[in-house]
């Protein structure tokens, strides 16, 4: 056999047993780790259950206050949560709002007293001890939102919408729906009150008629001297029935024909009455009847020259 033909054949067999090493390296060889790219995010955690509904405080005006354990009282925060019994109230030109889980908001009106008496997927409920409370309603499925009126003995209840409750002071009650319907229910009876209609409940009276909502609030008086000789005077006038009627300070209520009287002080001199009405969506009107008091002693006899 030639040399060249020798040198040839041990250089094709080198190369192929270099082929071979490699080949049986690359088989054995640990893989290289795969680098985790920075901007890669982590896995996201385990999905956890749904937190219960709670009764959140959304916002404060004013004094807000919510009773202690032990019946004290104590100021009242935005961004608190409320607990089931709990029992806040708003002074004086205060309000608040709370959010009862994600169906319901209620706008709690100054000199109210409300009680939180449940939370849950399906029913909500609070309890208006005295004052004024506006609810609006999302629909979910069966999901109801009721307020119990303690002085009326009487309920409203709705599946959606907006609706206005009032009870200052008497055992009558106003409710007004803005929006949706809502269900009344007293002691001796019950009513469906339909977007833009009120009706009245008491503790001895059925519900009233459903009535249309007038588009403004009115205030009428009943001819009142404009001066007197007493210093007492019974102010008497008509306005939306149910609507409670602050005279002079003090609070009273329409009754169902819109007919309100009270008895008001009078000092000597002019004396101006501020007559305050409010009907149960939060509407007021206002006037300031004007009366004055000369009580000096009346001259007897005839005068001699």
């Amino acid at each position: 056999m030639p040399k060249r033909a020798v040198v040839v054949g041990a250089l094709l067999l080198a190369l192929l047993l270099v082929a071979v090493l490699v080949q049986r390296t690359a088989l054995v060889a640990p893989a290289a780790p795969r680098l985790q790219s920075e901007s890669a995010a982590p896995a996201p955690p385990a999905a956890t259950a749904d937190q219960p509904p709670s009764a959140d405080v959304q916002e404060v005006h004013g004094l807000v206050e919510v009773q202690q354990p032990g019946g004290g009282w104590r100021a009242l925060h935005a961004g608190e949560q409320l607990n089931v019994d709990d029992v806040i109230r708003t002074a004086g030109g205060a309000h608040a709002s709370l959010r009862l889980g994600k169906n319901v908001r209620v706008d709690v009106a100054e000199a109210t007293t409300l009680s939180i008496e449940q939370v849950s997927a399906t029913l909500s409920k609070v309890s208006l001890d005295d004052g004024r409370v506006v609810s609006k309603v999302e629909g979910d499925g069966d999901f109801r939102f009721r307020v119990e009126i303690r002085n009326s003995n009487a309920i409203a209840e709705t599946a959606f919408g907006e609706f206005g409750v009032l009870q200052r002071g008497s055992s009558a009650a106003a409710v007004a729906a803005e929006s949706g319907d809502v269900e009344l229910r007293g002691k001796h009876g019950k009513v469906r009150i339909g977007a833009g209609e009120m009706s009245q409940v008491s503790a001895t009276t059925a519900p009233s008629a459903p009535s249309r909502i007038p588009s403004s609030l009115y205030l009428k008086f009943a001819p009142t001297p404009q001066v007197s000789r007493k210093k007492s005077v019974a102010l008497e006038g008509t306005t939306l029935p149910g609507a409670s009627v602050t005279i002079a300070g003090k609070r009273t209520a329409a009754d169902g024909t819109g007919k309100f009287r009270q008895q008001v002080a009078l000092k000597q001199g002019e004396n101006e009455i501020l007559v305050v009405v409010e009907d149960p969506l939060g509407r007021t009107t206002s006037a300031t009847p004007k009366i004055t008091v000369r009580s000096g002693p009346k001259v007897q006899g005839e005068v001699q020259w």
